[in-house]
């Protein structure tokens, strides 16, 4: 049987450290595409890097692969057409770069595309992004790891966390060990959205807000770490009303072992990297998007994470475009900011995150 293949957009720590060591257990062949021409030159020249588990120090070498810099379009469209599966890490917001490659492909073949990124349903959203007809698969994926921040030596090892989780939607032509295939995401993608992305970003604003400079040495702050557990709390109940594949008890189980990822010592990752993009973030379908949809449905008071939001409004990082964007339009026109990017907000709850902006009340 002739091997599977893949082409797969991303060659950071996500794509090299996790990514390919699932595609490395399914006997899969990978060739990376990256815009970091260095990387790419790199990759070709070592042949190989080896992933660090942080907490086991067990070791996984991969070496079946290839790496090829984003501007050799003839040649992406070409493997396009050749690989069985197109996947992503490149973040949601840079997945319209690569549509050109798509779009000159072959579309008649049967193909899967996964995009393995953070946020709703967003191979669904880049398929329509495309407007296109064709024989893809594109499958919906909720993918949860923390890759702790480590400088990469010359030999481009990644290091990575004992946990990790990616399950996918049950619509794929090859089905891959190590991925959870469930008749329906919605579930999956939202509690990951929600008590993994939604409150990794909480900590790095209040973490950042207090200046602390790591997310772990901020979750272990008690003030910190009981604001973020009283939004936790309103969302265990409110994914539990919503969601019949998930009772109460199983998700104080899912969360705790998300608390104890969240204050490892193993995992340094900045508080500005989590924090970063903040407009994104409270963006139509994004994950404080979400979690707003989500308590106002289950009827549930959303003054903790309106406290949490308005420390978001704070987040004043210079190396930050949408930080700076914020911070000066926040200047310009408060009520103005708040109605353009919190249109989904009732009045009442818009109304008590402007007081708590501008220290009118505790």
């Amino acid at each position: 049987m002739k091997q599977i293949s893949v082409l797969h957009f991303g060659a950071g720590n996500i794509g090299r450290g996790l990514i390919a060591n699932i595609y490395k257990q399914n006997d899969v062949k990978i060739y990376f595409i990256d815009t970091n021409k260095e990387v790419v030159d790199k990759l070709n020249q070592l042949k190989k890097y080896q992933i660090i588990n942080v907490e086991t120090n067990e070791k996984i070498e991969i070496n079946d692969f290839k790496a090829i810099w984003s501007n050799e379009e003839k040649k992406i469209v070409d493997l396009i057409n050749e690989v069985n599966i197109v996947s992503t890490s490149i973040q949601s917001n840079n997945l319209v770069y690569i549509q050109k490659y798509f779009q000159k492909a072959d579309k008649s073949k049967k193909k899967d595309i996964y995009c393995f990124e953070n946020g709703n349903k967003i191979s669904e959203q880049f398929k329509k992004s495309l407007n296109l007809n064709s024989n893809w698969n594109f499958i919906n994926v909720s993918i949860d790891c923390i890759i702790p921040q480590v400088i990469n030596d010359e030999k481009m090892t990644v290091y990575v966390e004992n946990y990790f989780e990616i399950i996918a939607q049950n619509n794929c032509y090859y089905k891959l060990k190590l991925i959870k295939y469930v008749d329906q995401i919605d579930p999956y993608i939202i509690r990951k959205l929600v008590l993994i992305n939604g409150l990794h970003s909480a900590i790095g604003y209040l973490g950042h807000f207090l200046n602390y400079q790591y997310t772990n040495q901020s979750f272990n702050d008690e003030n910190i770490k009981k604001q973020i557990q009283n939004l936790a709390n309103d969302l265990i109940l409110a994914l539990n009303w919503k969601y019949n594949q998930f009772n109460k008890e199983d998700l104080i189980v899912y969360w705790n072992k998300i608390t104890k990822r969240f204050c490892s010592k193993y995992i340094n990752d900045l508080n500005v990297r989590v924090a970063r993009n903040p407009l994104q973030k409270i963006s139509i379908n994004e994950r404080f998007f979400v979690i707003y949809r989500l308590l106002n449905e289950a009827n549930i008071d959303k003054i903790n994470l309106i406290k949490i939001i308005n420390y978001l409004l704070k987040f004043d990082y210079k190396n930050d475009l949408q930080s700076l964007k914020m911070q000066k339009e926040l200047n310009n026109n408060l009520q103005l900011f708040l109605n353009n990017y919190f249109s989904y907000w009732n009045k009442k709850d818009l109304k008590t995150l402007k007081e708590l902006y501008k220290g009118e009340r505790c």
